[in-house]
């Protein structure tokens, strides 16, 4: 019986050892696997802390703009207050012009008819010194107009 019992012991002593051995791996590859996490956790981490600073330059960005934003708004205030300031200027050079353009009509017409006048009397003189009529002709023609 101590044969038996000594055979069982040998195998039970095996097994342990092929179990210490299985324990041994498995603690093996769980720490492999622990470092594995740890690198993954710093990983992450790290892509983490990116995404956060490029949160952050989006979020500068977006402040940027809107600022850019407020500019051109301002801007556009301007240069639409200019374009009616020179809107009302322009409207007051274009009546000015008008008013010139009439009184430049009226000057003219003035201008043609006082040109007649002068031309009828300037004939009147003409004819007066080529004797076709008398001074008393002339002057009564005068006095009339």
């Amino acid at each position: 019986m101590e044969d038996k019992t000594f055979k069982l012991l040998e195998k039970m002593y095996s097994e342990f050892l092929g179990f210490k051995e299985d324990m041994t791996d498995f603690k093996e590859d769980m720490t492999g696997f622990k470092d594995d996490m740890v690198g993954f956790k710093d990983d992450m981490t790290g892509f983490k802390d990116d995404m956060t600073g490029f949160k952050d330059d989006m979020l500068s960005f977006k402040d940027d703009m809107t600022d850019f934003k407020k500019n051109m708004i301002g801007f556009k205030e301007e240069v639409r207050d200019k374009f009616e300031k020179a809107e009302k200027r322009l409207t007051k050079i274009e009546m000015g012009q008008e008013e010139i353009n009439d009184k430049a009509a009226e000057a003219l017409e003035a201008f043609d008819a006082l040109s007649e006048t002068n031309k009828s009397q300037h004939e009147e003189i003409m004819r007066e010194l080529k004797g076709d009529i008398g001074i008393v002709q002339l002057a009564v023609k005068r006095t009339a107009k």
